[in-house]
């Protein structure tokens, strides 16, 4: 069974407007019917919700007369200048995609009136997210400092050194802590 509980995304309001796009109408058009709203509460700056959408996927199993195959994205808008910020953002997935960095998928759609910039959810059901903080507050034996340290961009910045971040994802994540590391190492170089 689903949960809905709206079926278009808020029209959402930004700090600022960053102007008009002119060939706007080149943005594809997600159409009412083809996404809903899933009642899951997103932290974060900018305003997002997230949805379940219906893209056409040959030779896959998504299917538009079932909505429990459609793919699920965090629907993100401008926090605080729109509709560039959302622009933006795509713009740099695309262009880290092209350089072979390993980025998530995103669309960039109009959607209920307002540009929006899509990210497709990649976290399988016994997956989850592991934030910077918890892996330095595991290699400080102290989550509540880690994220102290975290909040404080002083101390962020003089305490978390490139040098504390390896020897906390080799801590934590021995067997794989190579390849993260190398692509931490791309991702600052992008």
């Amino acid at each position: 069974m689903i949960s809905i509980t709206q079926t278009k995304l808020r029209r959402e309001r930004s700090e600022g407007n960053s102007g008009v796009i002119l060939n706007e109408q080149s943005i594809p058009h997600l159409k009412e019917g083809h996404y809903y709203v899933q009642p899951i509460d997103l932290d974060g700056d900018a305003p997002k919700q997230f949805v379940s959408a219906y893209f056409f996927t040959p030779n896959s199993t998504i299917r538009k007369s079932r909505p429990h195959t459609w793919e699920r994205f965090i629907a993100k808008s401008a926090e605080k200048w729109y509709p560039h910020e959302s622009v933006l953002e795509f713009l740099i997935n695309r262009i880290g995609q092209t350089l072979g960095l390993r980025m998530n998928e995103v669309k960039l759609l109009r959607v209920n009136g307002q540009i929006r910039f899509f990210s497709k959810y990649f976290l399988e059901a016994n997956e989850t997210l592991i934030h910077g903080a918890e892996i330095c507050g595991a290699h400080l034996e102290d989550l509540p400092l880690a994220e102290e340290i975290a909040n404080d961009p002083k101390s962020a910045r003089d305490l978390f050194t490139f040098e504390f971040i390896k020897e906390a994802i080799e801590n934590t994540f021995q067997a794989n802590s190579d390849k993260i590391l190398l692509d931490l190492v791309k991702m600052l170089g992008f």
